[in-house]
Formats: C-alpha cells, structure tokens, sequence
C-alpha cells in the first residue's frame, strides 16, 4: 500500500471555530438599540445569525448566482431588527454589518494556533465569507497562510465545491488536509466531501448523521494540537 501523504495542511471554519461572535457583536448591538432593546440584543443576535446562514443556502438552492456574504449578512439584519420591530439608521446597519470584519477570536485561538505553526502544519481559512471580510479577520491571528472563501468558491458550505476548492487551491491531496471545523453541518460538509475533519466542539453538540462522524472531536482548540498527534501517529505506521 502506498504511504499515505503527511497532513501539510490545516484549514479552518471562522465563524464558528476561530472567533466568537457573539461576544463580539452583541456590545455593539445594545448600543444601536438603546435603553429600551438592550436585553433584547442576544435573541435578536441569534435570530440574524441563523438568518443569515439560512439565506445564504437558500439563495445557493435557487441556482441564481452566488450571494454574496455580506449581502446575505445585511439581508438577515433587517429581517432580525423587523421581527423584534426596530427600526436603525442605514448607518447603524452599516456599522453593525462590517463589525463582522473585527470578531474577536476565542480566547485560545492565538496560542493554539502558535502551537500547530510550530509543529510545522500550514494554516489556512476555509469559510462562509466573503474574501474580503476573512482577510480583514486574518490579521486578527498569528500564522495564518491563506484565506479560502466560499465567494471564490462559489457556493457555501456545506457544499462539497468549498473544500474541493481547498484542494484544487492548495493542489494537495485530501490526505494532506484536515478541515478544523466548528459545527456539525460543517463536519457533515468536509466528512462528505472526502476530507478528515476535526471538530471544535466547544457547546457539546452532536451530529444528525452518525455516517458523517468527526475524525476526531475536541472541547476548544487548546485541545487540538494533541488530538492531531493521532492522525500522525497513523501515517507513522501505515
């Protein structure tokens, strides 16, 4: 049996695995709604969130052309702020849209990062965003080596085309990626499209499909340089 290739590439989900948005856009989003919607912004939050998602897939299931994610972004804010029945200024909005550009990451993100860049892995994004909101989110951590998109991929996950564009892009074989992803339909995403996948789950969930199971499955990345030892461990003996 020929050697199986050395895992040179780790590519990773953003919004969900690397940064917490939440932490991050609900300061701001209390500030645009004031006194009297502040204990209203987290489940105002959620409801763009799975918005947004939602819309974004939706579109791609018309066939009518990629929406872009910051249209997508823009598109389920409204919707959000007119079912809780506020009402922002375009510049509130706007403000509100491109604070996605600045996420926060999760507290171990850098360090875990710093950590598998020392190990001699390569590290990439592979996202929902757009280009240009993943690399104004790139600067924001240590070692990142490139930024995949699901705009130049044109789909969105968990379209097999996003991480079929990793592997064209990067020009490796599948064996030589592992996907770092930080929720189940992403998984699901990267286990069908052929690819190992790691999971941060750092809120417990589980998968809908046992078929599509995790490579591997950590509590937050800290846990993550470890657990990749084991798939290191498997190349060394096969």
């Amino acid at each position: 049996m020929a050697d199986r290739p050395a895992v040179e590439w780790l590519t990773f989900d953003v919004y969900s695995a690397l940064f917490d948005f939440r932490t991050t856009l609900v300061p701001p989003l209390e500030a645009a709604l004031g006194a009297a919607g502040c204990d209203r912004a987290k489940p105002l939050l959620e409801l763009w969130r799975m918005r947004q998602l939602g819309l974004a897939m939706q579109h791609a299931m018309l066939q009518r052309g990629h929406l872009s994610f910051r249209r997508a972004t823009a598109l389920s804010l409204d919707y959000a702020l007119a079912m809780f029945e506020f009402d922002l200024s375009q510049a509130d909005r706007g403000a509100l849209v491109h604070a996605w550009d600045a996420l926060e990451p999760w507290p171990e993100a850098p360090e875990a990062l710093k950590a598998l860049k020392a190990e001699g892995y390569r590290l990439g994004l592979l996202s929902n965003g757009d280009q240009a909101m993943l690399e104004a989110l790139a600067v924001r951590l240590p070692g990142i080596d490139t930024v995949l998109s699901a705009e130049r991929a044109g789909a969105y996950k968990p379209h097999p085309n996003v991480y079929w564009h990793a592997l064209n892009t990067l020009d490796v074989e599948r064996d030589a990626l592992v996907h770092v992803a930080g929720s189940s339909t992403d998984v699901m995403g990267a286990r069908s499209a052929g690819l190992r996948c790691a999971w941060s789950n750092r809120f417990g969930d589980r998968m809908l499909d046992p078929r599509f199971e995790a490579t591997l499955t950590v509590a937050h990345l800290a846990q993550l340089p470890a657990a990749l030892q084991t798939i290191r461990r498997q190349q060394v003996t096969r």
